[in-house]
């Protein structure tokens, strides 16, 4: 199977990064395409979530600017990827699709709740956190066991 890596971007601008592209060879629709970028999208942001958070001797303020800024690319990033998905659904199945990524974009706007607790100096701090960290998780996994058991049900193309 060969796999083509071109540069693309966001319709609407500002994002721009690399995707690879043939994943329609591999997963049949766009929704099995979207679950896949879920699943590894969710696990990257607690990896990088979890760097931030484990910085030896940064102070309060500097953990909280840190977290907005990342909330601020996952949000950007969100808003590109979950468009591009909402585009290719049929008709049908997008206010579901819609519907199905509140949990995740209530997570993401819990890191911004994060941050800005942080800089306050009240209101929760890290507390926050878990409430990302526990639907980032379990939509990782269910997005992957969904792949599994997609896979393994679906015939193998020539």
């Amino acid at each position: 199977m060969d796999v083509d890596v071109r540069r693309c971007r966001c319709r609407r601008g500002g994002f721009r990064g690399f995707v690879v592209r043939g994943a329609n060879r591999i997963l049949p629709d766009a929704a099995h395409i979207a679950r896949a970028r879920e699943a590894l999208g969710g696990l990257l942001s607690l990896l990088v979530i979890a760097l931030l958070v484990l910085i030896p001797g940064q102070g309060r303020d500097a953990l909280g600017i840190e977290l907005l800024c990342l909330a601020a690319v996952l949000v950007a990033v969100s808003i590109c990827l979950q468009g591009q998905t909402i585009r290719r659904l049929p008709p049908g199945g997008r206010a579901h699709w819609a519907i199905r990524m509140l949990p995740v974009n209530l997570a993401t706007a819990a890191i911004i709740v994060t941050g800005a607790s942080l800089l306050a100096g009240t209101g929760g701090g890290l507390y926050w956190l878990v409430a990302t960290v526990v639907v980032y998780v379990l939509r990782s996994a269910l997005n992957a066991w969904d792949l599994v058991v997609e896979a393994a049900g679906t015939p193998r193309r020539p």
